[in-house]
């Protein structure tokens, strides 16, 4: 941004008024024109990071974003605006997701005063490398390789359906100890991963699915909600 590079201190759940995600590494922020939480939560098969900002004059903040792989963006809160590299510019409103494929740096508006909530995901390919059959539409998301500079894919946003906002916010709020936390979480990001391929696979949200789509689909569920892990 104009206001210069921005550090991010780390902060423990204790010394905190808001709660945080479970288990996550938190980092923290607080400049004159508001503040910056990041939470993130990363495993062998998925990385989580919840944002939430809070500011009180409109602001763009640069992002570079280093891992490589499919990556989802959801709005939960207010409305932004994304420049990509290349100027692929999109407006994500609140509710709306959009796929990304590669590392980017991107640039990202906030508009007005307020609160944004950004839930960002990155799958790993063990949990994507089986399932490019059961999505041809996103087969340019499978390949497994990684996405040469400069040539970032995007699917176009779209609004989540309700089953990936409730995903979302069984994320956020889980509500089991350490010792039972991957598991929910693995359990949840599948469930998660499932509906984002089946709503981003689909051309007309209205479309309805046939028999064969149908039971490829059940084959690419029970390949997610599999333990692929091992």
């Amino acid at each position: 941004s104009k206001h210069g590079a921005i550090t991010l201190e780390p902060i423990a759940p204790d010394n905190f008024p808001a709660p945080l995600i479970a288990g996550s590494n938190s980092f923290f922020a607080k400049k004159e024109y508001g503040s910056i939480l990041l939470q993130e939560y990363s495993t062998e098969l998925f990385s989580i990071r919840y944002s939430i900002f809070n500011f009180s004059k409109k602001i763009s903040l640069l992002f570079n974003n280093e891992k490589n792989g499919l990556r989802s963006l959801l709005a939960l809160q207010n409305s932004t605006k994304i420049r990509f590299e290349k100027n692929k510019t999109l407006s994500l409103l609140q509710d709306q997701y959009v796929l990304v494929n590669g590392g980017s740096t991107e640039t990202i508006t906030f508009n007005k005063t307020g609160e944004y909530k950004l839930f960002d995901t990155i799958f790993s390919q063990n949990l994507l490398k089986q399932l490019g059959s059961s999505f041809p539409a996103l087969q340019q998301f499978f390949t497994g390789k990684a996405v040469p500079p400069g040539k970032l894919q995007i699917k176009a946003h779209r609004f989540a359906p309700h089953q990936l906002l409730g995903h979302a916010a069984d994320i956020l709020k889980s509500p089991y100890d350490e010792s039972f936390r991957k598991f929910y979480f693995e359990n949840k990001i599948r469930d998660f991963l499932f509906d984002l391929m089946v709503d981003a696979a689909e051309e007309k949200p209205d479309t309805k699915v046939s028999h064969t789509e149908s039971a490829s689909l059940q084959k690419a569920k029970h390949i997610i909600l599999s333990d692929i892990s091992k």
